[in-house]
Formats: C-alpha cells, sequence, structure tokens
C-alpha cells in the first residue's frame, strides 16, 4: 500500500500548510507513513482535474493505494468532475480518506454516491454564493459605487509583504529556499512567486 496526500489552496496569497499539518496528524494517529504529496497551489476546485497535479496523482495510483485529502473539495468543486474521480478511485480500488468530512471511502458503489453527493451540495452551497455575490455587486453599482481596483492598476500587497528584510537575511547565511519558506509559513512555490515578482536581489539592500 502507498499513501499519498492531495493538497490544493485556491490563491497565492495561501498557504497548505495547515492542510499538510492535519494530514500528518493524522498518519500520525493512524500509524501510517505519507510517501508523497502531490500540491496544487493557486489552482481552483473547479479547474479540470486533468489539468491539475491531481491528475498525474491519478495517474500512478494503483489498487491498494491510499489518497488522504484535508477535505473532500480540495479535489473538486465540480459535480461531474467529482463523479469521474470517485469512478477512477473505485476502478482502481483505492481508499480515500477526507479529513474534515471525517469520511473513508473504498471502492464500492456506495462511496461514489457518498463523493458525488456532497460534491453536488458543495456546488449548489457555491451557486448560492455566487448569485449573492452577484446581487450585492449590482445593487452596490446602482448607488453609484465604483467597484474593484482603477484599470491598469496592479496588487502591490502579498502574503510576504514586509519580510523582505528577513528573507534577505536567511539567502545570505545561506539558508535553504525550504526553511525559508517554512518559517514565514508560505510553500517554496510561493516564496520563488514573491521573489521574482520583486526582483529579488542583494542590490536591493545595498
Amino acid at each position: 500500500m502507498t499513501v499519498y496526500a492531495y493538497l490544493r489552496v485556491s490563491t497565492e496569497e495561501q498557504d497548505y500548510e495547515n492542510q499538510r499539518y492535519g494530514i500528518i496528524k493524522y498518519c500520525e494517529y493512524r500509524d501510517i507513513k505519507i510517501s508523497k504529496e502531490y500540491v496544487d497551489e493557486g489552482v481552483s476546485g473547479t479547474v479540470n482535474y486533468k489539468k491539475r497535479n491531481l491528475g498525474k496523482l491519478l495517474r500512478v495510483l494503483k489498487k491498494g493505494d491510499y489518497v488522504i485529502v484535508s477535505e473532500l473539495s480540495r479535489l473538486s468543486r465540480s459535480m461531474i468532475d467529482m463523479y469521474s474521480l470517485a469512478k477512477i478511485f473505485a476502478d482502481k480500488e483505492v481508499r480515500v480518506f477526507c479529513l474534515k468530512e471525517n469520511l473513508e471511502l473504498g471502492n464500492t458503489a456506495i462511496g461514489l454516491m457518498i463523493m458525488t453527493v456532497f460534491a453536488f451540495s458543495a456546488q449548489i452551497e457555491r451557486e448560492r454564493i455566487s448569485e449573492r455575490t452577484r446581487e450585492a455587486l449590482a445593487k452596490r453599482k446602482s448607488e453609484g459605487m465604483k467597484l474593484g481596483r482603477p484599470v491598469g492598476s496592479k496588487n502591490n500587497i502579498y502574503k510576504l509583504t514586509g519580510k523582505e528584510k528577513f528573507i534577505f537575511d536567511m539567502m545570505v547565511q545561506k539558508v535553504s529556499k525550504r526553511k525559508i519558506a517554512r518559517k514565514c509559513g508560505v510553500s517554496v512555490i510561493t516564496l520563488n512567486r514573491f521573489l521574482v515578482r520583486k526582483d529579488f536581489s542583494i542590490k536591493n539592500f545595498l
């Protein structure tokens, strides 16, 4: 049996450390070891699984393997995709455990049905939230309020904003990016994006 962890966050301002922590604690309690984790960062759950790292995970799964996620919605927020995923897990005889829902789904028709029902409920809720958001925005617009940032402006505030000096000091000390990211509470991917976005180099601090 090979155990895989799958983690996903929708925006680059988020990080998946909380998901990882919960999964690690669960594995410690069950005395099992994660062989590999697959991560999708800054990717919406509505994006088809084939276009995510989740698709790569599905290709390596074998009979008897185990997939752990923090919650079912990490896999997908699309009812159609969730049904496809459930069928793949069932066909491959892979077990899936979802921490938040406290669900352990085996390769059965019941497991497939449960995943589909949860996805259906999540999709309905998402559509309700979208509708309420559209109504609120329409109301504000009708009242003459300007919505969004000015045309051409960019978001200059990110999760690591204000930590440039700390990051620079760590880099001077030749601390690995993985350790720097961990100390900052973000993923290595988020750290790398921040460094590129800020054109980070020693000249910034001379």
